[in-house]
């Protein structure tokens, strides 16, 4: 990649937009394997020359029963939807989880960013917020947000 020069002009191929998406439908989460759920959450946005992206997600939760923990992650595809080239698995480290304790009523809200790299600069990428549980554990999340930020 060519260095920025005194008074070059930056183009948005250089920088695309940022993108967001939220929802706000309770999801009851009970899967041990990382899924979407039935409302989705997700963006598509475009990689910058650099060919690195920030992805935040954030989101709220209770758990119904103590002991085990929910993770909230993200994947992103080649393409447009998720029927592409899985580029970036969901792990628990990419995305937030609570320590297991709580149990009951007690909503829990946080958030993490994560940077990848190596994406193809120019193309088209889907990113989505999954979720999954550990076992034994019912789950229903109450907010999720993914925000994509290409960087130059």
């Amino acid at each position: 990649m060519p260095d920025i020069g005194i008074g070059d002009q930056i183009t948005t191929a250089w920088w695309p937009a940022a993108v967001e998406d939220e929802d706000a439908t309770d999801l009851v989460v009970t899967s041990t394997a990382f899924i979407p759920g039935t409302s989705p959450c997700d963006v598509t946005f475009t990689a910058s020359r650099t060919g690195r992206a920030a992805v935040c997600v954030a989101g709220n939760w209770t758990q119904a029963s103590a002991g085990n923990r929910i993770f909230i992650s993200y994947e992103v595809y080649l393409g447009t939807s998720a029927a592409g080239t899985l580029v970036r698995s969901a792990r628990s480290g990419f995305g937030i989880s609570d320590n297991g304790a709580t149990g009951g009523s007690l909503e829990q809200g946080w958030g993490n960013m994560t940077m990848i790299e190596g994406l193809t600069p120019g193309a088209t990428y889907f990113a989505r917020v999954v979720h999954m549980t550990e076992a034994g554990t019912t789950s229903t999340v109450t907010h999720r947000r993914i925000i994509v930020f290409p960087l130059p």
